[in-house]
């Protein structure tokens, strides 16, 4: 079953490619981009199921995780992930489990695909979306689930 998964996910990223004129170094493991670094402020805990509340400039940040597999206290710094295409980003402010206030810097259109490099200080932010939808002007909302975003380790 992974293997099947790892492939799919393997020719996705390959069609992602041929739509956007994106290198394909920015798909994968090759390149890890879209980390954000950020304060763990609260943990809730319920059975396996744990929530830990993160700041980044006074913005909120929710992670959902079922087990805790790394050593982190209230006060110390996390090194945040999350993939491209986990990410929407909106002109007006939403109601949604994370929301955080960007810079907009660079849009690139491909051919379906638009890829839209945000900023949340000094830490760059890579979005996929439909190109139809990538208007922007220079600040956006950025917007992801909960359970989108992983914890790579504490700094």
């Amino acid at each position: 079953m992974r293997l099947v998964i790892s492939v799919l996910v393997i020719c996705a990223n390959i069609q992602i490619h041929q739509y956007t004129n994106i290198p394909i170094h920015h798909f994968g493991e090759l390149k890890m981009e879209n980390e954000i670094t950020a304060v763990l402020k609260n943990i809730i805990s319920i059975n396996n199921l744990n929530l830990l509340e993160f700041e980044k400039e006074n913005q909120k940040i929710n992670v959902l995780i079922l087990q805790m597999n790394i050593d982190l206290k209230i006060g110390e710094k996390a090194l945040l992930y999350i993939k491209p295409t986990k990410l929407f980003l909106s002109k007006e402010k939403c109601e949604f489990e994370n929301v955080l206030k960007v810079k907009v810097k660079k849009i690139k259109k491909g051919k379906i695909l638009a890829n839209i490099i945000c900023e949340i200080t000094n830490e760059e932010l890579e979005v996929l979306m439909l190109k139809n939808f990538a208007d922007f002007e220079t600040e956006a909302y950025l917007m992801f689930k909960a359970s989108d975003i992983s914890i790579i380790g504490k700094i």
